[in-house]
């Protein structure tokens, strides 16, 4: 496949703008489109019209059900005209037999109420593959399209049905009256039967050949661009125009450095200008000039208190510490101590605060069972859904006490509902007070996998009870096997003690 030869702009599209890339190359082809679709598709209603003369309604029947096949001509066309090559008739003809027959069985019977079928047949017709390859190769496909595609599908339906109703409302209206004596539209009544019906088996033979092209070069773009999105399509391209614009200025490149590397290469002396000293003299003038201007110089006389007999410079430095640091310091201090203040009493807070929870935390956690407090997960208890495995898990559906009521059940010959009622209400004490969260698929191995994740806050008496329950429960659920009386005692004897509502 040569990218670089595609037609139409290759980049990530969203599924409705795919479709549209579709609609857009159904209408540039449509001819030919049609031309590869009628192919097909004219063969096989000559043949229902010469089997079933007297039963219209049955030829029709055989040529929608064949329309898989009549849609291979024009993904033909579609594949090679958007690398620029539209097959002409005579090469679409020789072709035409090639596409119709393989396959045909699946395409007919398997697959053909596949709702994605526009999508899903560029796979085995272009890429080819084993039918275990093919599987695979849709399941990647299909991750992101397969609804768009089945809603195509549909579209493209409700299109025909609209044209079809069309086209029969058109033959009516252009039926002249007063033919033969006989009122407008009456001439249609004195067709016979059959003859009605075939009018319309060729309307709807027309409608369909009128959406074909469409239906098929949209599941076509569909197909594109999923491919585009998983193999980088746009950025292979991208990669390849800037590979060929390198390699265009090779050449040019390759010539002015060789020309700078034969050419000799002529020295040219420095014309840097010699720097100009002034005479120390010299100097002092000019900058006696510049001072003496009141702009730039100027003197002033200032007064103030100094000692008469005055250090120099080397006795100060000998003599006296700089100490204004140490005096900057302690008045910057002195104006901060407030602010210090508070922000010291503030950690101190909040330090206690953090060992008064870290406290009443680890003092929840010893304290035992029966002491703790109740807390609901209401984030759980809203996605607990209402059935699992069947059984309804709704906390109002059980009664008030489940252990009694499940040894009345036991005790009056129902041992499979007691076990039922049992397993359930334990579910929803789960849920309910310890915060276990099943999906609507859970299973009775999912369930106790839960709960044995659990074991460090439920107890091990409370998990291994459960797994006891939910193998008598399976027993008596999958193998009807009664559990024995003294089991049955026992689960309902211990069940208020796990899930009653002390526990």
């Amino acid at each position: 496949m040569r990218l670089e030869e595609m037609t139409a702009e290759v980049r990530p599209r969203l599924n409705w703008e795919a479709v549209d890339l579709g609609f857009a190359m159904g209408r540039r082809w449509w001819p030919r489109l049609v031309l590869a679709w009628t192919l097909g598709a004219l063969p096989a209603l000559v043949a229902a019209a010469l089997l079933l003369p007297g039963h219209p309604w049955w030829a029709l029947a055989l040529v929608w059900w064949g329309k898989p096949l009549y849609e291979r001509g024009p993904l033909h066309v579609l594949s090679r005209a958007l690398f620029g090559h539209l097959p002409p008739a005579g090469e679409l003809a020789r072709a035409m037999p090639g596409l119709l027959w393989r396959q045909a069985l699946g395409a007919l019977t398997v697959f053909r109420v596949d709702p994605a079928r526009s999508f899903n047949r560029p796979v085995a017709q272009l890429e080819g593959g084993s039918p275990r390859d093919r599987t695979a190769r849709l399941r990647t496909l299909q991750r992101t399209a397969h609804g768009a595609a089945s809603a195509l599908t549909l579209a493209c339906l409700a299109f025909e049905l609209i044209l079809w109703a069309g086209l029969l409302a058109l033959t009516w209206l252009l039926v002249p009256g007063g033919v033969l004596g006989l009122e407008s539209g009456s001439l249609l009544d004195e067709l016979s039967a059959t003859t009605r019906g075939w009018i319309m088996v060729l309307a709807a033979w027309g409608a369909m050949a009128a959406v074909a092209p469409f239906y098929v070069a949209g599941g076509f773009a569909l197909y594109l661009n999923r491919r585009s999105r998983l193999e980088g399509w746009d950025l292979e391209l991208a990669f390849r125009r800037l590979a060929s614009r390198i390699a265009g200025l090779r050449r040019p490149a390759a010539v002015v450095l060789a020309a700078a590397l034969v050419l000799p290469l002529s020295p040219a002396p420095a014309q840097a200008e010699e720097p100009h000293l002034l005479p120390p003299a010299e100097a002092r003038k000019i900058i006696d000039e510049v001072l003496a201007d009141p702009v730039f110089g100027g003197t002033e006389t200032v007064t103030g208190w100094y000692p008469k007999k005055r250090a120099t410079g080397a006795e100060e430095a000998a003599g006296q510490v700089d100490l204004d640091w140490l005096a900057r310091l302690l008045r910057a201090l002195s104006g901060a101590t407030e602010t210090l203040g508070f922000l010291a009493e503030l950690v101190m807070w909040l330090a206690a605060a953090a060992a008064a929870g870290l406290l009443v935390i680890w003092i929840l956690r010893h304290l035992p069972r029966g002491w703790r407090p109740r807390r609901r997960d209401k984030k759980a208890a809203r996605e607990m859904p209402q059935t699992l495995m069947g059984l309804d898990v709704r906390p109002e559906s059980l009664p008030e006490d489940p252990a009694a009521a499940a040894l009345a059940l036991w005790q009056a010959g129902r041992a499979r509902e007691a076990l039922s009622l049992l397993y359930r209400a334990s579910l929803v004490a789960l849920v309910d007070r310890h915060g276990l969260r099943l999906p609507a698929s859970a299973t009775e191995g999912d369930c106790l996998r839960a709960v044995r994740a659990m074991a460090g806050r439920l107890g091990a008496d409370t998990t291994d009870f459960f797994a006891a329950l939910t193998r008598l429960w399976q027993a008596a659920a999958y193998a009807h096997r009664e559990p024995a009386p003294a089991d049955m005692e026992n689960a309902c004897g211990r069940w208020p003690h796990h899930f009653g509502p002390q526990a």
